[in-house]
């Protein structure tokens, strides 16, 4: 029952069995997940000024590439147009080479030197004349350069932002296990990258009602380190006498209102740095009495083994033992 896996609980605290807050605190929050299905912390920060909430480069560094790239020609567009704004307002008479003074072709000319300008290309067909037209193509190169080392630097760091990702089953399944039960969940590689010595740990977050907080616990897994993840890896606790989870049932879960927060760590040989991903499991996304379904494997001319990453987290009915 809930009353016994909450007293299990608060009766291991003081043995370190039990961690008392892994750092999301232990407020209430019944019922809002600590950590989104796709790794990050599920928190909003208010009451900050939104000076100190803005971070320019972070935003830039995360966002989609469709983002970044529009924002980047959008900024690269204005800026243009704003210094053949200038040169337009300063006149031609301070443009050697312009052809046409009068319509839109005088307007084109200054929007494509401010062009050669920012890019420091330099056709030679027009040049500024005079202080002022000078002192503004002076003034735009420099920014052109400057402009340029900062986009340059963001897109190394873009390109050199680990990538790596892992991939895990929608559900976590409660599944029969060496005649107990146990709490599986599967996750996958899908890139190409070579991943090794990969750990993992899970933290089972639940609701006391009785003290009106949140409690957490350290679980411990049938496995806890993999060498290699060529494949998928079934990440097992198994729910016996030593388990937080002793004497849960289905019927138990709104009442607990249970977070399941796996955390996973490996060397990716690709940027030879330890990479780590995050994700949860909220009670809805837990099934009960399943088990995951083989991933067909086969071998192909080359004698390489090829693995159906679609199939991972597919399960089928099973009966538990009790």
């Amino acid at each position: 029952m809930v009353k016994e896996a909450i007293q299990y609980i608060r009766e291991n605290y003081r043995t370190r069995k039990v961690d008392a807050d892994p750092g999301f605190g232990l407020g209430q929050m019944s019922g809002a997940r600590f950590i989104g299905k796709d790794g990050r912390s599920n928190a909003q920060r208010v009451g900050v000024p939104i000076w100190e909430r803005i971070d320019i480069f972070h935003s830039l560094i995360n966002m989609s590439w469709t983002k970044f790239l529009t924002i980047v020609m959008v900024g690269y567009l204005v800026v243009n147009f704003l210094f053949a704004c200038i040169y337009w307002l300063i006149g031609a008479d301070a443009m050697a080479g312009i052809e046409q003074v009068e319509g839109f072709s005088w307007f084109a000319d200054a929007y494509f030197f401010s062009a050669q300008t920012l890019t420091t290309v330099g056709y030679g067909r027009i040049s500024p004349v005079g202080f002022a037209s000078s002192s503004v193509a002076a003034f735009e190169s420099l920014l052109g350069l400057l402009g340029f080392a900062v986009f340059t630097g963001l897109l190394y760091g873009r390109f050199s932002k680990p990538n790596s990702k892992l991939i895990y089953s929608p559900s976590a399944l409660i599944a029969p296990y060496r005649e107990i039960t146990a709490f599986m969940l599967q996750v996958a590689n899908p890139k190409m990258n070579e991943l090794i010595e990969i750990e993992a740990m899970m933290i089972v977050s639940m609701f006391d009602k009785k003290q009106n907080k949140r409690i957490y616990a350290t679980v411990s897994l049938e496995r806890d380190k993999i060498l290699f993840l060529s494949f998928s890896w079934t990440i097992v606790h198994p729910i016996d006498e030593n388990s937080p989870l002793v004497g849960l049932t289905v019927a138990d879960m709104p009442e607990a209102d249970p977070e399941f927060m796996v955390i996973i760590k490996a060397f990716d040989e690709t940027r030879s740095q330890h990479i780590f991903w995050r994700t949860s499991y909220k009670y809805p996304e837990i099934v009960w009495g399943a088990k995951f379904l083989p991933m067909s494997l086969t071998i192909n001319e080359k004698g390489q083994s090829l693995y159906d990453i679609s199939k991972l987290g597919s399960y089928t009915e099973a009966k538990l033992p009790y």
